[in-house]
């Protein structure tokens, strides 16, 4: 298994998902997981979290 941050890239309006941090056995059961449409690969991106680095994987601020 691995952890995936699955964020999207477009603009991000009130009330809708950001990102989000699923661990799974490949990008698309990652992307399968996600609690919003995670399937267009233009805007939506699915990378490996490496879990051997100490770090912050999501911190997400939205002013409004």
């Amino acid at each position: 298994m691995n952890i995936y941050k699955v964020y999207r890239t477009n603009h991000i309006g009130r009330d809708e998902y950001e990102s989000a941090v699923v661990v799974a056995e490949n990008e698309q059961q990652a992307r399968d997981l996600c609690p919003f449409e995670a399937s267009d690969t233009d805007i939506v991106k699915a990378e490996i979290v490496d879990d051997k680095v100490a770090g912050v994987v999501v911190s997400s601020f939205n002013a409004g």
